[in-house]
């Protein structure tokens, strides 16, 4: 919390050592018993410490003050082997049987507790923290905003473009291919939706969050890419390979379904989601039912991988980018290792907001929405047209210098206040 308080840790501190005390409990226990059969009272405070004399110091003599003036006496007290082993005993019965209990129990009603006391304090910290990000995004606006706003610039552009190309297609000028107009619309529209998540991503410092939604950004742009260049049989195709995925979706809920928590799913439900997995196979072959069979007959293959519809599209180059951007998106060595928002990857841990890395998710998303753009205006080539998509160019074009040239004057400010850091420490 802001206030540097570390409950759990302080409390498991005090919890181990309460449990570094269990064999002095237990020998206090063991000494108090044997001084009673001799006529001995002694305080709980006095026997705590002949048991820790014994652990600390076995050789030396022990003495303590039980209130009798102008009386001293010499005590001896032994132990049998005998003894020494059923302390053992006790202490190991209690360690393994009773110790695990106490614990559980003792986290719960801690963790209760804290609670509490986390939620009591929690309106102040979220005033804390809401100040500190404000700040955070203030700067970072100052930084990047030039850079961002040609994003954002585009993303209004192609906003625009969605309902100029829905109500083009609805007139006598379009070709009357309505499913591959369909699929176009939907794909131009759910990119626009992922740009706007992009950019706020990275309006908000998260680069290597802006970089794995890129990913299917391009997913999506390649998609619409070879719908553009296909034909109406070939949108109808990419529609019916929905049967496929809900095939394969039901297939593992029906395995999992319990374990998830959910109801067991209906028989009708089963048996309509079976009929159109085998009525697409039966329409198009079993290879229908491979995760892109439907675009296999246009690229000419028989199996076909992401790789080969990145390539058909002219952007296999992009390949090197989308391997990148999945590290971001799955738990691999590289992804945890590199991260976009770090200037020093050895330096530090970024475990939140960032203001740097923000070169390749911006010039990535700017390509790839202008490829969007490009398909679904593919048979629309008037003069509005031309403008449109030129303008969604220029900026594009703008994206790279913009992104490096804040990228260095923040690496350049970040090695000035290094260097002004280091002089200002002392000499030894």
């Amino acid at each position: 919390m802001r206030s540097g308080k570390k409950p759990v840790s302080q409390l498991n501190d005090i919890f181990q050592k309460e449990l570094d005390k269990i064999p002095h409990q237990f020998l206090t226990k063991l000494l108090k018993a044997k001084l009673v059969t001799q006529g001995i009272e002694i305080s709980d405070d006095d026997a705590r410490s002949f048991a820790a004399h014994i652990f600390n110091n076995p050789d030396e003599p022990f003495e303590w003050d039980d209130g009798r003036k102008g009386e001293y006496r010499s005590i001896s007290v032994s132990m049998t082997e005998e003894e020494l082993k059923e302390l053992e005993i006790e202490i190991s019965d209690f360690t393994d049987n009773k110790l695990p209990g106490l614990m559980l129990s003792v986290s719960q009603e801690s963790a209760k507790q804290i609670g509490k006391t986390l939620r009591k304090d929690w309106p102040n910290q979220k005033e804390y923290d809401g100040i500190v990000v404000a700040h955070f995004l203030d700067r970072l606006e100052g930084d990047w905003g030039k850079a961002f706003d040609i994003l954002r610039m585009m993303l209004t552009i192609s906003r625009e473009i969605g309902p100029e190309f829905s109500a083009w297609a609805a007139t006598d000028e379009a070709p009357k291919t309505p499913a591959r107009y369909e699929a176009l619309l939907k794909l131009h529209a759910r990119g626009c939706q992922v740009v706007d998540e992009i950019v706020c991503l990275m309006e908000n410092g998260f680069a290597d969050g802006a970089f794995a939604r890129w990913r299917t950004l391009h997913e999506i742009a390649v998609i619409a890419s070879l719908i553009a260049d296909g034909d109406e049989e070939l949108a109808i195709r990419y529609f019916d390979h929905e049967a496929i995925e809900a095939k394969r979706a039901m297939d593992h809920f029906q395995v999992h379904y319990e374990e998830l928590g959910y109801d067991k799913p209906g028989d009708e439900e089963i048996e309509s989601i079976e009929k159109a997995y085998q009525d697409c196979l039966q329409r198009y072959g079993h290879g229908f039912g491979a995760e892109f069979g439907w675009a296999a007959p246009h690229l000419g293959k028989k199996r076909v991988r992401f790789n080969d519809l990145q390539e058909f599209v002219g952007q296999i180059a992009s390949r090197s980018y989308y391997k990148f951007a999945s590290q971001n998106v799955h738990a691999s060595s590289q992804g945890v290792n590199y991260r976009l928002g770090l200037v020093d990857q050895d330096e530090v841990l970024l475990a939140g907001r960032s203001n740097v890395g923000f070169f390749e998710p911006a010039h990535n998303a700017a390509q790839a929405l202008c490829q969007l753009n490009g398909a679904i205006l593919r048979d629309r080539w008037d003069l509005d047209t031309l403008i449109t998509y030129q303008i969604l160019l220029n900026l594009w074009k703008e994206v790279p210098d913009a992104c490096h040239d804040t990228q260095e004057a923040i690496e350049a400010r970040d090695q000035e206040l290094k260097k002004s850091q280091t002089s200002r420490k002392p000499k030894k």
